[in-house]
């Protein structure tokens, strides 16, 4: 039996992009999709499209339980953190968990479940591509002018431990000036430096 839809399921030609990062993307949503997601059935291909997000997942594109993780070309570059590349796929394989589309609060969970380093990725990805990305209502957009946008090298990815800590706003309120302890780290801030 035929399905009269099949036809706007398939694939939009792309166009092959070779792969300039130090690593496989295929390869690393399969491992990464191996380790953290086995109960995903079906088929993950992996292509890169310049329109959008810096990633998305597309369902059932190839037929059913079929789909692709399209990946934007900012991120394929020599100087990307393979980090950096994984949790952006723990959030698309996230999405095949939440069909509904989307992000409910349960998404939110697994993708902290799975992704702990979320809040470092995301302040790496912050410093380093506020030009070329912008928020918006239906979510982070790379924009179109971006390849003049990016800048030339990027900052090396250094998360600070643990990996789900608050955010900096929250430990430096004041912009750095003076470190917030956490509770359980010590009873007041940090004393100052007699310079």
């Amino acid at each position: 039996m035929s399905d009269p839809d099949l036809p706007w399921r398939q694939p939009l030609l792309f166009q092959p992009v070779e792969t300039v990062a130090p690593f496989s993307f295929s390869r690393l949503v399969d491992e990464t999709r191996a380790i953290w997601f086995p109960e995903i059935e079906g088929t993950v291909e992996v292509r890169f499209g310049s329109f959008g997000p810096l990633a998305s997942t597309w369902f059932h594109r190839m037929g059913w339980d079929n789909h692709i993780i399209m990946f934007h070309p900012i991120l394929n570059r020599p100087d990307i953190p393979i980090e950096v590349v994984r949790f952006i796929a723990k959030h698309e394989l996230t999405h095949l968990l939440h069909p509904e589309g989307g992000h409910p609060p349960c998404f939110w969970e697994d993708e902290l479940r799975v992704g702990p380093e979320r809040f470092a990725v995301w302040a790496w990805l912050h410093a380093n591509f506020r030009n070329p990305v912008k928020g918006t209502r239906w979510g982070i957009r790379v924009l179109r002018t971006w390849r003049r946008r990016t800048p030339a090298r990027l900052a090396p990815y250094m998360p600070h431990l643990p990996f789900d800590d608050p955010p900096w706003r929250v430990l430096c309120p004041e912009g750095g000036a003076q470190l917030r302890f956490l509770p359980d780290w010590s009873a007041g801030p940090a004393p100052l430096s007699s310079g």
